[in-house]
């Protein structure tokens, strides 16, 4: 278990200097709690993995993905919906209406 957290923390000091160094490159004002997000992250998973390898979490990294990717879904679910609303409000009106573009091409 103590390797396991030590490349854990290892990894995730690296990986958080370097969303810290892209998202400070990038300009964004929430470089830092970028940087400290994605440490917690990698270092929750290598306990996490670590407690896995001693049996005491079984099926804990199953869960915690299908938790993380269904919310990721649904937030660009409702990000698309929310933001095409109007171009697909303005489409349905066009068909109902009948007012599509008709193309100047024939296919012969």
């Amino acid at each position: 278990m103590d390797y396991v957290n030590l490349f854990g923390y290892l990894l995730s000091n690296f990986l958080s200097r370097d969303a810290l160094i892209a998202a400070v490159n990038a300009g964004l004002k929430l470089s830092g709690l970028i940087g400290r997000f994605v440490e917690l992250i990698i270092f929750l998973l290598a306990v996490t993995m670590a407690l896995e390898q001693l049996d005491i979490g079984r099926g804990t990294i199953v869960i915690a993905f299908a938790i993380i990717f269904g919310g990721i879904v649904l937030a660009l679910a409702i990000a698309f919906g929310l933001g095409g609303r109007d171009i697909a409000k303005e489409y349905l009106e066009k068909k109902i209406r009948g007012e599509e573009k008709k193309d100047d091409i024939s296919h012969l």
